[in-house]
């Protein structure tokens, strides 16, 4: 009441008055509100439960941000403190999720370098131009969906900044450009042995086949550690992203979006065919060459495929090997779940009827009989070489002296070491810490230069 004056004034909304007659209406305070005129007593937000505050928003430094707020006047003043959400059953909740900042008032935000659904699900992405961050089930770039905003829209493909765009008759050029390198490198290598041999140079042929399989090989480890759990800063992370290309790590340098492969199956599927036209072409190459050059003589001339097929299939080992492996490379995410690095939109060891992970590894491990036959294969070869050696077995000779020709003949079972420390290799990038990759290879690389 006003002093001196008989009539009562109820307080406004958000002030009370605890006695009847009392002078002035007191603000409620911060983490409570009164809705009507004349209330005696605040309510608590949230019953009085922990972590509820009272805000509005004001313009800070030019910035819209949420502040404390006293005398509430509704409970829509009502929410979390800042670094607390709500959960799903109502009550306010620490934040303490990896790849998210709770700014106040149940407002939650997702970080650059993570991705998170409505249900605030949280990813991590592979790099933060892919999910520039935002509300949850907005994180992803333009024209990006999927988990950790790791696919392209249908019909796009990607482009600069992490954003995707449509699909252009230009995204079909670096798949057809590649394709026709593939053909003309792998002829290439057949020309070499087969030229060496009509020349009687067949060494320097299988010199040069295997020189250019030491630089593959290199290639191919830099590709390898490429895949691993480990963040590169440019301009390393440019041209890791380059030699992932010999690990078959295609899927957007040659924008199989574009050409309607989109599923992580036949995404994977489709690399693995790869390698099998890669033998198919060599062998046409073949048989064009017997065919043209030498009569149809195919018995005369075996040792020159198997040359060259060998030559391959050294060369490549440690790439075919860690694409086989591709779906047992999984990664843990902020929100415990796992996902296949190469493929991030499949969940792995997923219960899911609709996950792709368990047909995956089916074919994965059908497909690691061309690493495991090729490396009995090359044991066999070993242990019969000293024998063919003492005999003069020339066909023998001919036909396997890349596994042997780079070596003394005191350590002619070195190609052995090489093939396990590519299939070693191979294998880092499923062991699922990055720290435990690190250390693994480096023990590996010490004991290669220790049997040096």
């Amino acid at each position: 009441t006003e002093p001196g004056s008989g009539v009562c004034t109820p307080c406004p909304p958000g002030r009370i008055a605890a006695t009847t007659g009392a002078s002035t209406c007191e603000g409620c305070r911060v983490g409570s509100y009164a809705v009507a005129e004349g209330m005696s007593m605040c309510v608590e937000c949230g019953g009085g439960a922990p972590l509820w505050t009272t805000m509005r928003r004001l313009t800070v430094n030019g910035l819209r941000q949420w502040v404390d707020a006293d005398a509430a006047d509704s409970e829509d003043a009502c929410g979390c403190q800042p670094g607390a959400r709500l959960d799903i059953s109502g009550y306010c909740v620490l934040c303490e999720e990896t790849g998210i900042d709770c700014v106040g008032m149940g407002t939650v935000v997702v970080l650059p370098g993570f991705y998170s659904p409505e249900d605030l699900s949280i990813f991590t992405c592979r790099n933060q131009w892919r999910c520039p961050g935002g509300p949850p089930g907005q994180t992803c770039a333009v024209g990006r969906a999927g988990v950790s905003c790791s696919m392209c829209e249908d019909g796009m493909s990607p482009a600069g900044g992490g954003s995707c765009v449509p699909c252009t008759q230009a995204d079909m050029t670096p798949l057809s450009l590649a394709f026709i390198a593939m053909v003309i490198s792998l002829v290439a290598l057949y020309v070499v042995f087969e030229r060496g041999e009509l020349s009687n140079s067949r060494q320097g042929a299988l010199l040069a086949g295997v020189s250019l399989g030491l630089l593959v090989g290199l290639m191919q480890q830099l590709g390898t550690i490429g895949t691993m759990n480990m963040s590169f800063s440019e301009p390393l992370n440019s041209f890791m992203t380059f030699v992932r290309v010999i690990t078959f790590d295609i899927d957007e340098v040659f924008r199989l979006n574009c050409l309607g492969i989109r599923g992580a199956l036949l995404r994977f599927a489709s690399k693995l065919m790869l390698v099998v036209v890669a033998i198919v072409i060599v062998c046409l190459a073949h048989v064009i060459a017997v065919i043209t050059w030498h009569k149809k003589q195919f018995h005369l001339r075996r040792s020159t495929l198997v040359a060259a097929l060998g030559t391959l299939g050294l060369g490549l080992f440690t790439s075919v090997t860690v694409l086989i492996l591709q779906p047992f490379q999984c990664r843990e995410h902020p929100n415990g779940k796992w996902t296949v690095v190469a493929y991030q939109d499949v969940l792995c060891w997923a219960d899911d009827s609709g996950s792709d992970h368990h047909a995956m590894l089916l074919v994965a491990t059908l497909a690691m009989f061309l690493p495991v036959s090729t490396f009995v294969a090359v044991l066999e070869l070993v242990r019969r070489y000293p024998r063919a050696l003492r005999r003069s077995d020339k066909r023998f000779l001919r036909s396997f002296a890349f596994l042997f020709i780079r070596f003394r003949p005191q350590v002619y079972w070195y190609s052995l070491i090489i093939m396990v420390r590519s299939l070693i290799i191979g294998m880092i990038p499923v062991v699922p810490r990055a720290s435990a990759q690190i250390y693994l290879l480096q023990v590996v690389l010490i004991f290669s230069f220790a049997m040096t």
